[in-house]
């Protein structure tokens, strides 16, 4: 999955995974913050720029660039396979 969004809104979205009635993990979450729109979520995680770089001014409010690599798991309904 990939999506733009606010830190927050990438916040309330992962919340909201774990409260899903079904069975999600997370495997690798990648995010940056991105000014223009993105065709690809190839960006690199904010925290990996080296040690005491200058990053400029930033806010919970700037867009982000989120990828999101992620597994849901499903019970087949009954005669779908489904122990009986």
């Amino acid at each position: 999955m990939a999506f733009q969004g606010t830190y927050e809104e990438m916040q309330d979205f992962l919340l909201r995974l774990t409260n899903l009635s079904r069975l999600v993990t997370v495997n690798e979450l990648t995010y940056c913050r991105s000014p223009d729109p993105i065709t690809d979520a190839s960006c690199p995680v904010e925290g990996e720029r080296g040690e005491g770089e200058a990053t400029g001014q930033s806010s919970v409010e700037d867009e982000l660039a989120v990828a999101v690599v992620a597994e849901v798991y499903v019970q087949p309904a009954a005669g779908e396979g489904a122990p009986k």
